[in-house]
């Protein structure tokens, strides 16, 4: 039986909180259209792109027997400065089509930070991103209580024609052993839940060592509009130029995500070459990173060939990064200010 940690017979609400996917949650998912000015679209494979979050705690906002919203808080574990902490990150809010601007939103985000915090038997951390411009959700996780520890951007990687690379295999997802041959990038970092992600991995070795490592996941959008002058020239200027379409399909977006990035010191040259690979591999132009420009991997692909024609035309939405946090050591408070921010693959809806 799901669990109500809300319920107002006033308005006939409540939210049930459930360790499955309810009836009508994908395909409210698959209608809504995500993003602010920056970017808009809806996404193609919502069924796929819930998997890993199949077992988090789903919230499900019900107006009556109806689903009005919902909310995602899967489990995540902090690691920075050797801290484990226990942590949830926070996804996929959405509002039914049509029923904005009722109080829906704030209602679940209110509810789900205080019901987050009332469970936290010690050191808790929370934290989900909200587009810059979408100012809207922004006012609603600082009134719920949520401040921002970071910002990053969500960076277009474009090639015209990828080239493979036999230095780079696939190894076994659950395989960490490449990132730690070199040392993990100081920073933060938020771990899935083990085995939850069946993302591929991705090493490249120079040597026998391996220098960079990332996991990729394929998406499938459908763009309605990219924010700026530049945004709309890309939007709708490309797809319709011989050869271009390739970068930039607004009605069947195909591209990869990259997380769980990591790259060996003094070898940033080689994660831009890595990327490239998998998009080669995947038949694939475009991928999507999201970068910290106080990172390590931001300084690579900045460097070692640029992100490519889409990041020139300045399609880098910037996002923020809103968190909570109980009885934490001060440094690692420090740190979610100071260190850069490292993404998990599974950060990527």
């Amino acid at each position: 039986m799901p669990e109500i940690i809300f319920n107002c017979p006033k308005r006939h609400l409540r939210i049930e909180r459930h360790a499955n996917l309810p009836a009508g949650f994908v395909d409210l998912l698959s209608r809504v259209v995500w993003g602010t000015g920056a970017v808009r679209y809806t996404m193609r494979d919502m069924g796929e792109r819930i998997t890993p979050f199949a077992h988090s705690h789903i919230l499900a906002l019900l107006e009556g027997e109806a689903l009005a919203g919902t909310y995602v808080l899967a489990p995540r574990t902090l690691r920075v400065g050797g801290h484990a902490i226990p942590a949830l990150y926070r996804t996929l809010l959405a509002i039914a089509p049509g029923r904005g601007r009722e109080g829906l939103g704030a209602i679940l985000v209110r509810e789900a930070r205080r019901w987050m915090l009332d469970r936290a038997a010690g050191p808790f951390a929370t934290y989900g991103f909200v587009e810059a411009e979408n100012v809207a959700s922004l006012t609603l996780a600082e009134r719920a209580g949520h401040e921002r520890w970071g910002s990053f951007v969500a960076a277009p990687f474009t090639r015209w024609q990828p080239r493979d690379d036999v230095r780079v295999e696939q190894v076994a997802p659950s395989d960490g052993a490449p990132v730690a041959s070199y040392g993990a990038e100081p920073g933060v970092g938020f771990d899935g839940e083990p085995g939850r992600s069946t993302a591929p991995h991705f090493v490249l070795r120079e040597a026998g060592e391996v220098v960079a490592s990332a996991r990729a996941v394929l998406h499938k959008w459908a763009l309605h509009r990219l924010g700026g002058i530049s945004g709309f020239v890309a939007h709708s200027a490309l797809p319709r130029l011989p050869g271009l379409r390739r970068f930039l399909d607004p009605d069947d977006l195909r591209f990869a995500f990259f997380g769980s990035v990591a790259v060996a010191p003094g070898r940033e040259a080689h994660l831009p070459r890595l990327l490239e690979a998998v998009l080669a591999r995947w038949q694939l132009h475009s991928g999507m990173i999201y970068l910290d420009p106080r990172g390590r991997a931001c300084a690579a692909l900045r460097g070692g060939g640029g992100l490519g024609l889409l990041h020139r035309l300045g399609v880098r939405p910037r996002v923020h990064i809103m968190g909570s946090t109980v009885a934490l050591p001060a440094e690692v408070v420090a740190a979610l200010r100071e260190q850069p921010f490292l993404f998990h693959i599974s950060d990527d809806v």
